[in-house]
């Protein structure tokens, strides 16, 4: 997947001079944002979902 990120961007984005010395910089940035979106999610449903369905 990594490989087809610039031609698909170019291809139905319209990405011009996309290149990787422009998308390697991002990519720390990006890691923080997908880890704290998944730990948030985890957070919220083994606390509010799992919490409320203990009684049963």
């Amino acid at each position: 997947m990594t490989v087809t990120v610039i031609p698909v961007t170019e291809m139905f984005f319209k990405g011009e001079n996309l290149t990787w010395a422009r998308i390697l910089p991002w990519a720390p940035w990006v890691l923080i944002f997908m880890l704290a979106n998944a730990s948030n999610e985890e957070l919220l449903f083994r606390g509010l979902f799992i919490g409320k369905m203990e009684p049963f």
